[in-house]
């Protein structure tokens, strides 16, 4: 998104859970969306390990 000309403070502020982010801070680092960019959200990969099992999701 940074690529798209995305505004950073925004970004941070999404990160954080802040209503200044893209999404209000609802969305958090995986789903930051700006339909004046086109960028309708990511894709998050997510992954669980322990002794004996692994899981992605995404």
């Amino acid at each position: 998104m940074i690529a798209k000309g995305g505004d950073l403070k925004k970004m941070f502020a999404e990160f954080l859970g802040k209503d200044t982010g893209y999404c209000h801070g609802l969305g958090g680092s995986m789903h930051i969306a700006d339909s004046n960019l086109f960028h309708l959200g990511a894709t998050g990969v997510v992954a669980y390990i322990d002794d004996e099992n692994l899981c992605f999701s995404y």
